[in-house]
Order: structure tokens, then C-alpha cells, then sequence
């Protein structure tokens, strides 16, 4: 049995070079996000095999830059949020997980697609108008997949 294990291990493993690199699980696109009732758009543009994610978020008029990592083996998101002024107190850090399933949050209708879920919490600072008793903040991200 210990033998067939190690085989079948093997087997997987064939072809899975150091430069082999799989699609990560999390869908690169516009995420439609709820953090703390406020509403915005977070589009990762790209993660790359080792896990950095690039992209941009928008908030009505207002816009910029999120860089980040994910974590494939734990399904984990960090991404940083740079706010309208270039303060580093205006910095959000967001961490959050995918979920494993079909959630049911905003956006309600995906046109009978399948979603993506993932949610987390969120730190703030006094340039985005946190406050020492009023820091962390929780978050929800769904995008919707054209099947």
C-alpha cells in the first residue's frame, strides 16, 4: 500500500518542474467589494507564480493603485489599498480567504453564473479616517464568472 501511495505521489508530481506554474484559483478581474458599507471595485490585473497580485481599485471618481500577494497553498489574500493622498496613513490592509463555495452576497445576480466569494478584515489608519478605537474593519468580495 506504502508503495502504491509513493507512486501515485510520483505520478502527480511528473511534468511539475520549478518553473511549472498552474492558474491560480483566484479570478484575476473586476472583485465588487463591501468594506465597512463602503462600496468600490478592486480589479487584480495579475498574480505571478510566486504569488504577487497587482492591480487597481475604484471608488466612484476616485482611484489608485493595490499591490498584494496570494497565497495558493491557503487560499489567502493581503493586498494594500492606497488612499487619494500619498500618506502612508492613508494605506488600507486588507487580508481575506476564498471561500470554498457558492456564498450568496452582493452583487445578488450573476445572470445565473457562478460567483466567487471571498471576505476578511481590513486595518485602517487616521489618514483614511480610522481612529484608535475604530481601526479594523471587515470586508466581502464577490465577482461573477462567465460559465
Amino acid at each position: 500500500m506504502k508503495r502504491y501511495i509513493a507512486i501515485l505521489a510520483m505520478a502527480c508530481l511528473v511534468g511539475l518542474g520549478p518553473n511549472a506554474y498552474a492558474a491560480p484559483s483566484l479570478t484575476t478581474g473586476g472583485w465588487y467589494i463591501v468594506g465597512n458599507g463602503f462600496e468600490f471595485m478592486l480589479h487584480i490585473q495579475a498574480i505571478d507564480p510566486q504569488g504577487n497580485l497587482s492591480g487597481t481599485w475604484q471608488e466612484n471618481a476616485r482611484a489608485g493603485l493595490v499591490v498584494g500577494f496570494w497565497n495558493e497553498a491557503t487560499w489567502e489574500i493581503v493586498f494594500q489599498r492606497q488612499g487619494l493622498t500619498s500618506s502612508p496613513l492613508s494605506i488600507q490592509t486588507y487580508r481575506g480567504y476564498l471561500f470554498h463555495g457558492a456564498v450568496t452576497v452582493p452583487p445578488a445576480d450573476c445572470n445565473g453564473n457562478i460567483r466567487q466569494t471571498m471576505a476578511g478584515t481590513f486595518e485602517a489608519f487616521q489618514g483614511s479616517g480610522a481612529t484608535a478605537s475604530a481601526h479594523e474593519f471587515g470586508w466581502v468580495a464577490t465577482i461573477c464568472l462567465i460559465s
